[in-house]
């Protein structure tokens, strides 16, 4: 029962429950130089693989992910990997810094991109950012929202280095950088268009400009 109530089922990774009493545990010790480090992130548009693939094809995407995390996290003998719910994982780094936890996420983001899987959108925070397990929470929470509002594929809530260059697009959504500036405003848009031509994102953003600059 213990395993059960501690284990995710599906994936084989910790549950929500074992990785918020390892962050209690780990946020009761004497903080390090930014220790402990958290990793929130999900699967971007997990719902579109379900409808496209069934409900096996989403569950293959969330254990490709799982199973990218734990690899991403293996150098790190205490870390924890747990899902904690729907399409969200989390990896605590007790012992590591906000540096070694955004290394993490990248890596796990090549290695699903690698492999063809599904992308994934990360926040990673420190206790250099919030006193808490629940502040910490939430820092790491906020940067994951903002990485997948921006496009992003990792943010990070440290001073002077919010963000990191994700690698390179991989798919037609992939095709959306933070650093367009129009692109913040013309992709929810885009995204309700998405099935109703066959043109790709790129093509769909050009004919959006196009037509604010005639009736500009």
């Amino acid at each position: 029962m213990e395993a059960l109530a501690y284990t995710d089922s599906l994936t084989g990774v910790a549950s929500r429950r074992a990785v918020e009493q390892a962050l209690e545990n780990a946020c009761a010790e004497p903080a390090g130089p930014g220790s402990p480090a958290l990793v929130l992130c999900d699967i971007d548009d997990l719902k579109r693989v379900n409808d496209e693939g069934g409900h096996e094809a989403g569950d293959r995407a969330l254990c490709a992910a799982a199973d990218a995390l734990v690899a991403a996290a293996a150098p790190y003998a205490d870390a924890v990997v747990g899902r904690f719910g729907g399409d969200e994982f989390c990896v605590l780094l007790p012992t590591a810094t906000v540096e070694d936890a955004r290394a993490v996420a990248l890596d796990a983001v090549r290695t699903l991109r690698g492999a063809g899987g599904e992308r994934i959108s990360c926040g990673v925070a420190a206790r250099t950012d919030a006193e808490s397990p629940v502040d910490l929470l939430r820092a790491a929470d906020e940067a994951q929202y903002r990485a997948k509002r921006a496009g992003d594929y990792v943010n990070v809530v440290a001073a002077g280095d919010p963000t990191t260059e994700p690698p390179e697009p991989h798919g037609r959504d992939r095709a959306f950088r933070a650093s367009d500036a129009d692109t913040a405003l013309a992709r929810e848009l885009l995204d309700l268009l998405d099935g109703m031509n066959g043109a790709t994102a790129e093509e769909r953003l050009a004919r959006l400009r196009a037509r604010l600059e005639q009736s500009a």
